[in-house]
């Protein structure tokens, strides 16, 4: 699922997944990228509604300073958040798998410094809503 959201960042060229674009972890040597993962509530499952749901991922942006951190930041949230129904597809062949039907911002995001070397972390929750898609 989180490949839906590396994609979608990979797509508006905010950066390249596997180098600039991660998910589950971020390498400590990264100095700018995305860090894309579930949060500890993990994504619940509703047997009683099927192939629907509801969760939250936290995102952690990295950059060397306040200024990239900052644009690299407001690039992912445009990207991402949206109250508009999407059908999400593989390419290239076009075979819808999910329809997202909202991404929502869950706070704003807080920074701070790394400690590990130099540089700054921004961390900030979307709540994210969507149906799976099965091939027919």
């Amino acid at each position: 699922m989180l490949s839906i959201f590396s994609n979608q960042l990979a797509d508006a060229n905010v950066g390249l997944i596997g180098s600039s674009i991660f998910e589950h972890e971020m390498p400590s040597t990264t100095e700018q990228g995305v860090l894309i993962r579930a949060t500890k509530d993990g994504i619940q499952v509703d047997p009683e509604i099927p192939d629907y749901y509801d969760f939250n991922l936290e995102i952690i942006v990295r950059a060397p300073t306040l200024e990239e951190g900052e644009q690299l930041t407001e690039a992912v949230q445009t990207t991402l958040i949206s109250d508009k129904e999407q059908i999400i597809t593989i390419e290239p062949e076009g075979q819808p798998i999910a329809k997202l039907n909202f991404v929502r911002p869950r706070k704003f995001p807080i920074v701070s410094s790394r400690t590990e070397g130099s540089g700054y972390e921004w961390t900030f929750d979307i709540h994210v809503n969507l149906a799976s898609i099965k091939a027919a």
